[in-house]
């Protein structure tokens, strides 16, 4: 995915969201993340792709400053019981894992006295649902983690014709916020197997309940 594709997807709402949206800084494209992340580049199958919201204002899952603690970097590695340091980025990869991101651009959710409220957030996610469905088609992971509403509202948009069928129904009525079933709960949509976490945060009780159960479960190498 290049640039002019980033960008096209979000130029329609360069007035609307002016202020909020950062169209100079792309991490994907700062940080060459297909060519430096994505294991099918040295010939890798994709265990596991991970589908978070969005670029945060500051940072990135990708950068390679680890003297502070990147809340979702930091969750996933000690999830997955990968070194928080910069090798670790390269042991994600070499263990068929990698993330993206719903929303392309970095958001601020203030600016100049102004919020972005829950609904602006869901206009995005639906508008980067052709630009994430292309994402999935292409890189066509074992198993799919969709982190957090905003996210699998983009998903759920992005697989729209598959409306009807009964995993697609179960996985729109799903809560991200589950912490009490037995086992985690599991989607298959087309040809795409997935699971529904929230957005991993350590302070958080729910995802850490979440996590002893993926940690019972899941088995990415």
């Amino acid at each position: 995915m290049d640039k002019e594709a980033i960008l096209s997807a979000y130029n329609s709402f360069k007035e609307k969201f002016a202020g909020f949206l950062n169209f100079e800084d792309i991490p994907y494209i700062r940080y060459e993340v297909d060519k430096n992340y994505n294991p099918k580049t040295e010939g890798r199958e994709i265990k596991c792709l991970l589908i978070a919201e969005s670029p945060p204002p500051v940072g990135y899952f990708y950068d390679n400053d680890f003297s502070r603690r990147r809340p979702l970097r930091a969750e996933i590695f000690k999830l997955l019981n990968i070194e928080y340091s910069k090798s670790g980025l390269f042991d994600f990869k070499k263990r068929g894992c990698f993330l993206i991101d719903a929303i392309k651009l970095r958001i601020r959710k203030k600016t100049n006295g102004k919020k972005l409220h829950h609904s602006d957030l869901l206009e995005l996610a639906d508008c980067s649902a052709g630009l994430l469905r292309k994402e999935i088609d292409k890189l066509r992971p074992k198993e799919i983690w969709i982190m957090g509403r905003v996210a699998k509202r983009s998903f759920l948009q992005a697989f729209s014709d598959f409306k009807g069928e009964s995993d697609y129904n179960r996985l729109r009525e799903a809560m991200v916020d589950w912490e009490n079933d037995e086992n985690v709960p599991r989607f298959n949509i087309g040809s795409n197997k997935v699971l529904l976490t929230r957005l991993p945060f350590w302070r958080l009780e729910t995802w850490k309940k979440q996590t002893k159960l993926m940690k019972r479960e899941i088995i990415l190498c």
